[in-house]
């Protein structure tokens, strides 16, 4: 289907009955029952099929960024512990050249 709902008008002896069409599955709606999300039309079936995908993906987005977010910081300390680490290399080989020197 497309992006632009379907629509069908129908006239039965003066009487106007507007159908749509399902952007999903293509089922026949009428006003009374259909559902609206964007500009698409969906049955009620296939509206929460895909407000629960939505959902779905708006989950998983923010878990992987908090799964970046926590590789950073992880990366970042271990940067300040090897930092750390390099620094008391460097004074013990100070005090060891001072000790050599004496």
């Amino acid at each position: 289907m497309g992006d632009q709902p379907s629509k069908t008008e129908y006239v039965y002896s003066s009487v106007t009955v507007t159908v749509y069409s399902c952007s999903m599955c293509g089922t026949t709606l009428q006003e009374s029952n259909l559902m609206r999300m964007g500009n698409r039309i969906y049955c009620q079936s296939c509206f929460q099929h895909e407000r629960n995908k939505q959902t779905e993906e708006a989950a998983n987005q923010r878990l992987q960024e908090m799964q970046r977010a926590q590789k950073a910081e992880s990366r970042r300390k271990e940067k300040l512990e090897r930092e750390r680490i390099q620094g008391e290399h460097k004074k013990r080989l100070e005090e060891i050249k001072k000790c050599n020197q004496v």
